[in-house]
């Protein structure tokens, strides 16, 4: 009788810590680029600079935890795009360059948004991975949450906890 409690409660156990569900992740605040996110530990900061299409320099902040693993990469552009074409071709170029690091295939291509912002949702496959990008314009700043994962069935539930936690710490006006 005591060995089944004892197996009961291991399995209990086992299912909610798999699940995300007994553990919270901290969050990580960037006050610098107005954003939180939560993520299992505290992430690597890299900065680069130079000039690109998707802006001037690059905030990087990644995490490797496991199989699955975690960026966010923060730029400013030189002006804020209102235009519908140009809007869609920043978020365009976002994914296709993405889509060319990889060279893999591409299995979902979508128009997202951050509130009000918009923003752009693309997974790819390679070698048995899955690589999510979710790319958000606001005014002059680009915000690219990027995953991997190994390819499964169902999407790894701390890849969806990674995006749904993403904030902004104030509205830009």
């Amino acid at each position: 009788m005591m060995c089944i409690r004892i197996i009961s409660f291991l399995i209990v156990y086992l299912i909610l810590t798999s699940s995300g569900i007994a553990q919270d992740w901290p969050a990580f605040k960037s006050t610098d680029e107005n954003f939180t996110i939560s993520l299992p530990s505290e992430p690597k900061q890299e900065r680069t600079t130079g000039r690109t299409p998707l802006g001037n320099g690059f905030h990087i902040y990644s995490l490797d935890n496991g199989n699955v693993s975690f960026t966010i990469s923060t730029s400013t552009i030189d002006e804020v795009l209102t235009k519908p074409k140009d809007i869609k071709r920043t978020l365009d170029f976002a994914r296709d360059l993405v889509a060319m690091v990889t060279a893999g295939k591409m299995v979902e291509d979508s128009e997202i948004a951050l509130g009000r912002f918009p923003g752009r949702q693309v997974r790819i496959e390679i070698d048995k991975k899955i690589w999510t990008l979710r790319a958000f314009l606001v005014n002059q700043r680009i915000y690219q949450l990027l995953t991997t994962e190994p390819k499964a069935k169902e999407t790894n539930p701390s890849i969806t906890k990674f995006f749904d936690s993403f904030k902004l710490l104030q509205s830009p006006q």
